[in-house]
């Protein structure tokens, strides 16, 4: 198979298995793309299959007969944890870098993310922005050009956009930014 056609096929492949695992639950897997080995027309399902898993380990884990051995005996259904988004405490880590702060979180159970910073030792935290992946590359401008900083970060939840659960532990970094070139002076 030429490899065009190829990477087309894969794309659509990962798409349609995306749709099926996560995917809107009303969107209908008809489009299901054939793989040679398949003797058979795959049959019509709902889309987000995990979803419907979360649902259902959810309701099981609200009954009242629910146990610890129930749940390891149910495995497939994943862990035996229940979201609490009230309670949840988002993990981070940062390391600084010249010129950037790498930001480290989970995205396990929330995947969006606001970063907050400020000057360690002010009682202000500054929004910087949201993020929707596990890192988040923060390039920062010195309150003092060419000042090397010690920066207090801070992450919250944010689900539907709205921040959810409590805040991150503070992390401290000594953040040293690119140094800029000096102006030169004309003589002119």
């Amino acid at each position: 198979m030429e490899e065009g056609k190829l990477k087309n096929r894969k794309k659509e492949f990962n798409a349609t298995k995306n749709d099926f695992f996560v995917g809107k639950t009303v969107k209908l897997m008809i489009k299901a793309p054939l793989i040679k080995a398949q003797k058979e027309t795959p049959e019509t399902v709902e889309g987000n299959v995990m979803g419907y898993l979360r649902s259902l380990r959810i309701i099981l884990m609200k009954h009242k007969n629910w146990t610890e051995a129930i749940a390891k005996y149910l495995k497939l259904l994943g862990s035996e944890y229940y979201f609490d988004k009230d309670k949840y405490l988002p993990k981070l880590k940062g390391k600084a870098s010249i010129g950037n702060i790498r930001i480290t979180t989970s995205t396990k159970f929330v995947k969006d993310h606001n970063l907050y910073a400020r000057i360690t030792g002010t009682e202000f935290w500054i929004y910087i922005g949201m993020f929707e992946t596990a890192y988040y590359n923060y390039a920062r401008i010195p309150v003092t050009p060419n000042t090397v900083e010690e920066v207090d970060l801070m992450i919250m939840g944010v689900v539907n956009n709205v921040e959810i659960g409590k805040p991150s532990v503070t992390y401290s970094v000594l953040y040293k930014p690119a140094q800029a070139e000096k102006p030169v002076k004309n003589d002119k």
